[in-house]
């Protein structure tokens, strides 16, 4: 039979086993790292587009891919993070949304973001990019979608006209439900972007023939890859696809087993790069070389992104990071 004081005990251990886990994945949330990845492109379903990738020779191109700050004004050691990215001499930038927590962290963020002024890039929105974060109970992700809160439409509270503007003026382009194609480098760029899936903002835009040449590589943009828009992306062939807004779970159990995934896709694929459509091969996370299998198959990056909601600020086994990607044309 237990014993009053036995029971205390033990309530002293768990409480204290508690605190300490909750310290560490705050501590976490600062510990940013900057991953390198070498990904070979898949071939192209078009025996025309693989042949030309296949006869041209190209240079790297280096795509830094930033998702998720949710940055608020007085966050200095995120905006110092950010404001040493240009360090990694990227040729591309591509933002997965989810910028901001409140408009006085505008501000703030173009100015971190000065140094990569001028290198092309593009954008495209997640939800807090229209509206500052709630406090809300963390664990209602283990049974819903935070996007189950957004029956009753609202006004969005955050300045995104004045958040695009500084962003344009950066040099970069507003993806939101849109479509490019620029040239970066030797490289020619077709990218396909759609506004957050999440608060059903996406309208996939309808093809356009930009010229009679064939694109280097497509790209697909999303701030939440739920599996409708990923399949959409590679019914049109992209070869690569970028996407945040799951932070790779926040909160996972060793070495990276998300508990959520805050979409539909499975919690195996919350984070990391994998290919789809979806293969028995785990995502691959943090450093390395990823060749998709097989090789006519898109290859699609999730970002843990680098900052949590302000009334969740906890990451346990799921370190906030910037994905540098030196992209080549497949080995094969």
């Amino acid at each position: 039979m237990l014993t009053c004081s036995t029971l205390k005990l033990a309530g002293t251990i768990l409480a204290a086993t508690g605190l300490s886990i909750t310290g560490t994945a705050y501590l976490n949330t600062r510990k940013y790292k900057l991953h390198k990845r070498t990904v070979y492109l898949p071939h192209l379903s078009s025996p025309e587009l693989s042949a030309k990738t296949q006869l041209k020779t190209l240079s790297p191109l280096r795509i830094l891919h930033i998702s998720d700050p949710h940055l608020r004004a007085k966050q200095a050691h995120r905006l110092r993070f950010l404001q040493q990215l240009h360090h990694a001499r990227p040729d591309f930038i591509i933002l997965t949304g989810d910028l901001i927590s409140e408009n006085q962290a505008i501000t703030p963020l173009i100015t971190a973001l000065q140094e990569l002024a001028g290198i092309p890039g593009v954008f495209v929105y997640g939800s807090n990019d229209y509206y500052a974060p709630k406090l809300k109970n963390p664990l209602r992700y283990l049974w819903k979608n935070s996007n189950q809160d957004l029956n009753t439409p609202r006004k969005p509270n955050l300045d995104t006209p004045y958040l695009t503007r500084e962003l344009e003026k950066l040099g970069w382009i507003n993806l939101n439900n849109t479509r490019t194609r620029l040239t970066v480098k030797d490289w020619e760029i077709e990218l396909v972007g759609v506004n957050d899936p999440h608060l059903q903002y996406d309208r996939y835009p309808a093809p356009t023939g930009f010229s009679t040449t064939l694109p280097d590589v497509k790209i697909g943009v999303t701030h939440s890859p739920y599996t409708r828009i990923l399949q959409k992306f590679a019914d049109e062939h992209c070869q690569l696809t970028f996407a945040g807004h799951t932070h790779g779970g926040q909160v996972c159990l060793p070495p990276h087993q998300a508990l959520v995934t805050n979409c539909d896709l499975p919690t195996p694929y919350c984070a990391g790069m994998f290919s789809w459509p979806l293969q028995t091969d785990q995502a691959m996370h943090g450093n390395g070389k990823f060749i998709p299998q097989p090789t006519t198959q898109m290859a699609v990056q999730i970002s843990k992104g680098i900052g949590t909601s302000p009334y969740t600020p906890l990451r346990l086994f799921c370190p906030p990071e910037v994905i540098l990607n030196e992209v080549l044309p497949s080995h094969i």
